[in-house]
Parts: C-alpha cells; sequence; structure tokens
C-alpha cells in the first residue's frame, strides 16, 4: 500500500521544522511539508471554512484564529492524501517525539485486516482516553474508542477517511479533533494502535496559543452560560453512544 507523510508547520517554526526532519530522516521516511496558516492574515479562508452558526449550535465557545487555522491545515493535510492517490496518508504536526517502531506500522499496514478511516498514534499522557482491544496487529494492539482521543498532532488517514472527513468539515465550527470524535457517529471509523508509536512534546511553546486564547477574564454569566452549554453537548454525546450501543446489541440478538 502506498503512502505519504504530512508534516503540518508554520513557516516562523524553523526549529520545530528542523526538530521532526531529524527524526523523520533516521527512520528514513521522506515526508511533505504542510504550510501552517495563520488565518489573522487571510480572512479569507476563515469566512470560506469556519461558520459562526456551526459553532453556536455546536460548541460551548467560540474558535480561536489558531483553533481555525489549525483544523483548515488539517483539511489541506487531507486534501493532499487524496491529490497524491495515496492509500493513506501519516499526517504529523511538528513537536512529537517518533518511536522507531513507527516504521513498523507504515511497513505492514496492509495487513490491518478492518476497515478504518483514522488509526490514532498517540493520546494525551496524563489521562488517557479508555480503550478496547479489539484485535493484534504484529506487536500492537488495534483498540477502540467509546470517545476518541482529541490530540490530532498523528493521524494515520485512509484515502477514503480523508475525503468523508473534507466532505463532514466543508464548513466546521468545532475544533478538529472534537470534530472527529462527533464523525464517528457520521460513519467516520477511528481506532488507535497501542503501545503507541509517538508521544506527545511540551518543549515548544503551543502555537495555536500565539494566535488567539482564551485566558482573558470572563464575566460569571458568560462562564455559567458556556458551562451550561458544554454540559449539554457532553450530555448529547454520551446519549448518542448508549443509543449505538442498544442498536449493536439489538443488531447482534437479531442476527447473531
Amino acid at each position: 500500500m502506498a503512502f505519504q507523510v504530512y508534516v503540518i508547520n508554520m513557516s516562523s517554526s524553523v526549529e520545530r521544522l528542523e526538530f521532526i526532519s531529524n527524526q523523520l530522516n533516521y527512520l528514513k521516511l521522506p515526508f511533505k511539508r504542510i504550510p501552517g496558516i495563520d488565518v489573522t492574515v487571510n480572512e479569507d479562508l476563515k469566512k470560506k471554512y469556519y461558520s459562526k452558526k456551526l459553532n453556536s449550535q455546536k460548541y460551548h465557545i467560540p474558535l480561536t484564529d489558531g483553533e481555525i487555522g489549525c483544523y483548515i491545515a488539517q483539511r489541506n493535510a487531507w486534501k493532499e492524501i487524496i491529490k497524491d492517490g495515496v492509500d493513506y496518508g501519516l499526517v504529523l504536526e511538528d513537536d512529537i517525539f517518533l518511536k522507531n517502531d513507527l516504521k513498523l506500522i507504515l511497513d505492514n499496514i496492509e495487513d490491518l485486516k478492518i476497515q478504518w478511516h483514522i488509526l490514532k498514534l498517540t493520546d494525551l499522557k496524563e489521562s488517557p482516553r479508555k480503550a478496547m482491544e479489539i484485535g493484534n496487529f504484529n506487536k500492537f494492539k488495534l483498540v477502540s474508542y467509546l470517545k476518541p482521543p482529541t490530540l490530532s498532532c498523528a493521524d494515520l488517514v485512509s484515502k477514503e477517511g480523508a475525503a468523508r472527513l473534507l466532505d463532514l468539515s466543508n464548513p466546521f465550527g468545532r475544533p478538529v479533533d472534537v470534530d472527529k470524535q462527533w464523525f464517528i457517529f457520521e460513519g467516520i471509523k477511528i481506532y488507535g494502535l497501542k503501545p503507541y508509536s509517538v508521544e506527545t512534546n511540551d518543549e515548544f511553546e503551543s502555537v495555536i496559543d500565539n494566535f488567539g486564547n482564551r485566558r482573558e477574564k470572563l464575566n460569571i454569566n458568560f462562564k455559567i452560560k458556556r458551562e451550561l452549554k458544554r454540559l449539554k453537548q457532553s450530555s448529547i454525546y454520551k446519549f448518542k453512544i448508549l443509543f449505538r450501543k442498544l442498536k449493536n446489541l439489538f443488531r447482534y440478538k437479531i442476527h447473531p
């Protein structure tokens, strides 16, 4: 199966590019650089893809310019997967640690006998998502999630997955990692391979925060409204998960 590695990198982040380049060169993995997006200098892109209406309906707080730019850059990587005609692409951010066994996954992915759109290769160290083992893949465990990890810094994306993600995210109103969690209800198949072959890195300052953050003081009424909206959306998500469980259980009883 043909694959390509894509690295999302802001033009100003020279040190980050060198950091990830050295690791990929060591693993003998050539890559394409996907330019990071600064919507503060490209308002047309922001207007084209970011929907304030969807944001108000589906998320509890407006996105920052950094989150919007991050999403658009991810979309550009998905576009490249389709344009290059590869079977799948490895989409990486530029501030991560790559383990040596990453190459083992990429070289043998055709042995994974399951339909997938996204394979998660990392998670938060402090609070990883609960996962259920559903199979083996070489030295790795194939796992499924009730709620996939939020990180989007190391995702394997199939060609079909890239096409469906582009369709579902045009336009978007939530952060890219949150949208992926909700896309499982739209048929996007997300799994993980553990132990994870990519680790997060806290050594670099967040680029997203440089384009607006939410550390400013907010009045108490706004905070209450935001929290109530967040709780409502969380409840809807849990209900959808429960409904999907019951649906699968019923289907199994009818068709054992």
